[in-house]
């Protein structure tokens, strides 16, 4: 028995939504890990654990991750700010690992000298 045009169209649907979905939970969980791996790169060097820091660079962890706190806002207040022309997010000036790391700190911390 030949499948109707209609289980086509349904068939092809479901395996559209299913493509979509695990496409947009892989993209979560690779970004939720890859934030692991900066916070724990910036932790890292923070407290001079230059084993640590050369194991997480060679895993993947960004040395221009910023050293930010959690994001404890709303999700709709998230996806709003994100929104072009909505809300003003002012400019981001916290360091990033590879500026932690320098042994002047010149870059972020305004002593400039």
């Amino acid at each position: 028995m030949k499948p109707t045009p209609n289980k086509k169209w349904r068939r092809l649907v479901l395996i559209t939504v299913v493509v979509l979905v695990s496409i947009s939970v892989w993209w979560v969980a690779r970004w939720t890990q890859q934030t692991r791996m900066n916070r724990a790169l910036i932790a890292a060097i923070k407290e001079t654990n230059t084993a640590t820091v050369i194991s997480l660079l060679a895993s993947g962890a960004d040395a221009n991750a910023k050293d930010v706190p959690p994001d404890n806002r709303s999700l709709w207040k998230r996806i709003r700010d994100i929104l072009p022309g909505k809300h003003y997010m002012p400019p981001d000036h916290t360091p990033t690992a590879l500026m932690i790391q320098s042994p002047c700190n010149v870059y972020w911390t305004g002593a400039h000298g």
